[in-house]
């Protein structure tokens, strides 16, 4: 379905509308759910710079694209890869979205929990 999805939206609205990006992202969260986490990664990645390039770095949309991209990361065992986007997601949010959003708060709990998690360990 999510496939069938993008592929329509692709056609009829072109690879760039914000539309079809979110399509893209559908699918790839559906992969990683699913354990396809190396097409995951690669659309998430592919999905993130688009979106940075259409929409810009600050947009809500595409600071969830980091947080999709860091629990694919997370999923795949590169936890200093999904520490780091957290990291980065979490500064552009405090600033834009203030320390006291939904979304701030989210990211903040994740980075957290990924922490505790792996105290101790060498990342």
């Amino acid at each position: 379905m999510f496939e069938a999805t993008l592929a329509d939206r692709e056609r009829i609205l072109g690879l760039d509308h914000p539309t079809t990006l979110i399509s893209r992202g559908n699918l790839a969260v559906a992969y990683r759910m699913v354990g396809r986490t190396v097409e995951a990664i690669s659309m998430h990645e592919a999905n993130l710079a688009d979106r940075q390039r259409i929409l810009g770095a600050e947009h809500p949309t595409t600071l969830e694209s980091y947080d999709h991209l860091a629990e694919t990361y997370r999923m795949a065992g590169r936890t200093a890869e999904a520490i780091t986007m957290h990291e980065i997601n979490l500064v552009a949010r405090e600033r834009i979205l203030g320390p006291e959003h939904p979304d701030t708060i989210e990211t903040r709990n994740i980075l957290m929990m990924i922490r505790q998690e792996n105290k101790g360990q060498r990342l």
